[in-house]
């Protein structure tokens, strides 16, 4: 194990919206939150053209997993977007933070003003349930492992 670590925000850095961070730790694609931001009335997520291009990796399904820190829509709003780009790829995250995610997306998803028709909203509450069917729960301190290497969520605040 070389322990090469490599660690890039893709937002969220300068400004409040679309949280996301690249982790390749011994080549393993990790990321850290994927969320949204709003300004001017749009909505925009991650840049994941730079994720693309910094991790080497040919596509978003490369990645081993998504890890949610916490139920803001800053850091998870992202999410259905991801998901319908990259379905295979697991999504962990605190029982706690992903039935608050539930509220925080759909609240999103059927309240925006983004919406231009009923069939873009049907879209997006379609990709917004199968993104949060599809997120794993875990308990505090419980460890998650992944192909040789250990997460464990704690407790903030």
């Amino acid at each position: 194990m070389n322990n090469q670590l490599t660690f890039v925000a893709l937002g969220g850095g300068n400004n409040i919206g679309a949280s996301a961070y690249y982790i390749n730790f011994d080549g393993h694609h990790i990321l850290l939150d994927c969320g949204c931001g709003i300004a001017n009335g749009l909505s925009y997520g991650p840049n994941l053209n730079t994720l693309l291009e910094v991790s080497g990796m040919d596509s978003l399904r490369e990645l081993e997993a998504v890890f949610i820190s916490h139920s803001h829509y800053d850091h998870m709003g992202y999410i259905p977007k991801l998901h319908c780009m990259a379905p295979c790829v697991p999504i962990y995250a605190t029982y706690q933070t992903k039935a608050l995610a539930y509220y925080q997306i759909w609240d999103k998803s059927n309240y925006s003003q983004l919406r231009d028709n009923e069939r873009h909203r049907v879209r997006d509450e379609i990709m917004a349930q199968s993104a949060l069917d599809s997120i794993v729960t875990v308990n505090y301190a419980q460890k998650v492992v992944l192909n040789g290497f250990n997460v464990t969520f704690y407790e903030a605040g």
